[in-house]
């Protein structure tokens, strides 16, 4: 009974350890704190802004040529009609 009760203390501690690494990678990885963010000037947000604008607009243009090529007029691709 001790060593099963031993086994489940040491799953539960290495679930705590697991879900804490897990925390901080996810931290890490989402990039600055908060107190960072508002430090950081506010040019670097806009040309951030202008780039994801020109990429929307790149992947409009792929997109309207990929219709263009399969033929695709708009209506429902279904086969009910």
């Amino acid at each position: 009974m001790e060593t099963i009760l031993g086994l489940i203390l040491q799953v539960l501690i290495l679930a705590c350890q697991i879900a804490v690494c897990v925390l901080g990678y996810v931290l890490v990885t989402r990039g600055t704190s908060p107190q960072q963010k508002t430090s950081e000037p506010e040019v670097a947000e806009t040309a951030l802004s202008e780039e994801e604008r020109r990429m929307q607009e790149q992947m409009q243009k792929m997109m309207a040529g990929m219709n263009n090529i399969l033929g695709y007029d708009g209506q429902p691709q279904g086969g009910r009609k």
